[in-house]
């Protein structure tokens, strides 16, 4: 599995050498992964425990940049993108100027990295979708990076606080980018960000959805349905492609979303699907899964869930970050998922995640407001109220009353995206004064919060 730490001195000193072996020695002893030293100058030592021929990398791409992760061109049937020059490709030189060029050319999972030697400043660029984390600790006058903060625990003399307005807002609004991770001395480069690490840092967000989404559709609904088609295939291809037996996760809509896709750029025997199953009525899908799968022709596993598979201990062996996304999935465990998995020896798990939840608990206010935004025909409003009526809960009186008062005053559009993912102040375990919405807006990745009357 890949790994990366980046040690960068501050104002042009002398790596810690000492220092710096010390730290390689104490994560050699914690586990099975060789570190690799890729890369070392005076000022800057890259280290990986990737394998050089692997997806997963460390790449010089022109001297003084270096490209940590796995890229994938977008042109060519979206191939491996191995050691050409940026510069050679875009024309352009600097990380700052190759923002664009790669974000538009270039997909995968990856951290760029540029020195600087006049004024012995450290460049990080990450990648728009975040699929490689980069975290910040400032130690003995160096900054270090690293694609994973459980690292930093090795470090001699590393303190450690607890930020819990982090903690709330991760509570608050789950599955939702912050801007902070949830221990103060660790910092991170969010998604789309280009920061500039020298006496002081710099941020910028070369990636901003919100400016993209404010931007005129100039082409047709149809035409842009068939560009996101294209795209979705072609980038589950590209990522799919090292692994040859690949098990499937199926269940709702975007796992079913990306069957499809995985069907379209692989052969049939090289895909095999599990779904889950319980005695409650609520938990099963077969019936949704058994035509997906038969209309992929792909084969489906059917599995009971069961408590008993269930093994809490495991939560000590998972490997933790700042921020973390969720580590423990009681549900795939009580499906002996790992255990189909090893039996098919597959080479890598996908599924989907969250787009059952944009159905049902979109308010139903919002079709309505769709319809009667494009101009659709008078005479079928009362059916489409009907329905935003019938999936929301709400009666007709106040479904027709929220259409105009939005109408009349539309709310920021902020509002939009969070009612989509409903926040939970009233959890128990969660101090009042602590558990504010707004405090946990604030610390939500910038360029996801609306600019004002937007």
């Amino acid at each position: 599995m890949y790994r990366y730490l980046v040690f960068s001195s501050r104002g042009g000193e002398d790596l810690p050498e000492s220092d710096i072996a010390e730290i390689m020695d104490r994560l050699g002893a914690r586990s099975a992964a060789t570190w690799h030293n890729r890369y070392t100058d005076r000022t800057i030592s890259i280290w990986d425990t990737g394998d050089p021929s692997g997806a997963f990398r460390t790449s010089l791409f022109e001297p003084g940049v270096f490209i940590l992760g796995r890229v994938i061109s977008r042109s060519g049937g979206y191939p491996e993108w191995r050691a050409r020059s940026i510069c050679d490709v875009s024309g352009v030189s600097g990380l700052r100027a190759q923002a664009r060029w790669l974000f538009e050319n270039i997909w995968g999972a990856y951290v760029a990295i540029e020195c600087n030697p006049v004024d012995h400043s450290l460049s990080l660029l990450r990648d728009p979708s975040g699929g490689l984390p980069c975290h910040h600790i400032r130690w003995k006058n160096m900054d270090v990076f690293s694609s994973n903060a459980d690292l930093f625990r090795t470090f001699p003399g590393q303190t450690f606080t607890v930020d819990f307005g982090s903690v709330a807002a991760a509570a608050l609004l789950p599955n939702i980018c912050k801007s902070s991770t949830g221990i103060l001395e660790i910092g991170t480069v969010l998604p789309g960000e280009l920061s500039t690490f020298g006496a002081d840092r710099e941020r910028q967000y070369m990636w901003n959805p919100v400016h993209l989404a404010g931007d005129r559709l100039v082409i047709g609904r149809s035409e842009a349905a068939a560009m996101l088609r294209e795209t979705l295939i072609g980038v589950t291809g590209a990522l799919a492609r090292p692994y040859a037996k690949i098990l499937h996760n199926l269940g709702g809509l975007d796992s079913s979303i990306l069957l499809a896709c995985l069907q379209a750029s692989r052969p049939g025997d090289a895909l095999t699907c599990v779904t889950h199953f319980s005695d409650s009525l609520r938990g099963d899908e077969r019936h949704y899964t058994r035509a997906m799968a038969a209309h992929a022709g792909a084969e489906l596993i059917e599995t009971r869930l069961d408590p008993a598979r269930v093994d809490l201990p495991s939560l000590d062996r998972q490997e933790l970050g700042a921020s973390p996304s969720s580590v423990f999935d009681c549900l795939q465990m009580a499906g002996n998922l790992h255990g189909i998995a090893a039996e098919r020896d597959v080479d890598a798990f996908t599924y989907g995640f969250g787009g059952d939840i944009v159905l049902y608990n979109m308010p139903g206010v919002y079709p309505a407001l769709d319809y009667v935004a494009q101009k659709q025909p008078f005479a079928r409003l009362p059916r489409i109220l009907l329905d935003a009526a019938q999936c929301s809960g709400w009666s007709m009186r106040e479904t027709v009353f929220r259409l105009f008062s939005e109408m009349a005053a539309p709310a920021d559009c902020t509002c939009y995206v969070l009612n989509l993912i409903p926040p939970m102040p009233r959890m128990p375990f969660l101090n009042p004064d602590v558990a504010k919405l707004d405090d946990a807006i604030a610390r939500i990745h910038p360029t996801l919060v609306a600019p004002a009357g937007r």
